[in-house]
Parts: C-alpha cells; structure tokens; sequence
C-alpha cells in the first residue's frame, strides 16, 4: 500500500484550543501548546502521585490480609505500612513494618513469615497499571483531591 493511499481518508483540521496562561487567553497551536505544559507540569504528576497513594493503600491491604503469621497481639499486623513516594522524578510505594521485630518475621524461620518480599513480588507486575490509572484519573477530571461542596465534582 502506499503512503499516499494510507492517508487519503485524512483530512486537516486546525487546533483550536484555548489556554489562559500568565493573564492572557491564547488560541491555536500556541493554545494547545499551553495546554500541553500543564498536563505536563500539574495533571500529570499529580495523577502520579495519587497512583502511587492507591498503590501504598493496596499493598497495605494485601499484606495486612495475607501476613502468614498467627497474631498474638495483633501489632505486627497494624504496623504493616505502604508508603508512598516521590523522588527525582520517581513515583512508587513500599511497604514497610513498624515493629522492631517485623525483620525477625522477615528472616527468619526460613522467611516463613515473610510478607514484604512477597508482597512487593505481586505489586511488582501490578505498579504500572495502578500508578498509571491514578494518571488516567486526573486527566480524566477525576483524580483531584479539590471536590466542589455545591456540586460534588472534582475541580
């Protein structure tokens, strides 16, 4: 097939965005332009962020259901934590324990009672989607923090 048949049923349509940028109001590609660079510098990272919150809370979850231990007093469970984080660039979680003893239940016994390990071995597949679903929030409108009392959307 040539290239000219591949684009045949093309047709042209100018860019019509408009962006309010530093006071002013901008239309057409320079518009779009605007509009990309926020995405880039504010939806984007903040969907981000939010992914890698949801992705703290369901690592905390899994591990806090499948902890092979049996609890005596229930405290090494409750100090499983996700963590979320952001540095250079870099958005994820972790999970971590808060007990002194959590690294005892990690290593020892023949890691028997392991549950970071194998919790971050599930996520490990899973981070992507999840971080990338807190992107698709926010650019969907929905992934704000901000939520109107009036009407209830997110701003």
């Amino acid at each position: 097939m040539s290239k000219a048949a591949r684009f045949s049923g093309l047709k042209w349509h100018p860019i019509k965005a408009t962006a309010k940028v530093g006071g002013g109001t901008f239309t057409g590609p320079i518009g779009a332009a605007a509009l990309v660079a926020a995405l880039r510098d504010t939806v984007i990272p903040d969907g981000m962020a939010a992914g890698a919150v949801q992705l703290a809370k369901d690592m905390e979850t899994f591990a806090n259901q499948n902890a092979p231990w049996t609890d005596r007093t229930t405290d090494a469970r409750q100090g499983l934590s996700g963590e979320p984080f952001a540095e250079n660039g870099i958005v994820g979680a972790s999970i971590v324990h808060t007990v002194p003893y959590g690294i005892w239940l990690e290593n020892r016994f023949d890691r028997r009672y392991a549950i970071v390990g194998p919790t971050q071995a599930v996520f490990a597949g899973l981070a992507a989607r999840i971080i990338a679903g807190g992107v698709r929030a926010a650019l969907e409108g929905k992934g704000s923090k901000v939520r109107s009392i009036k009407s209830g959307r997110f701003a």
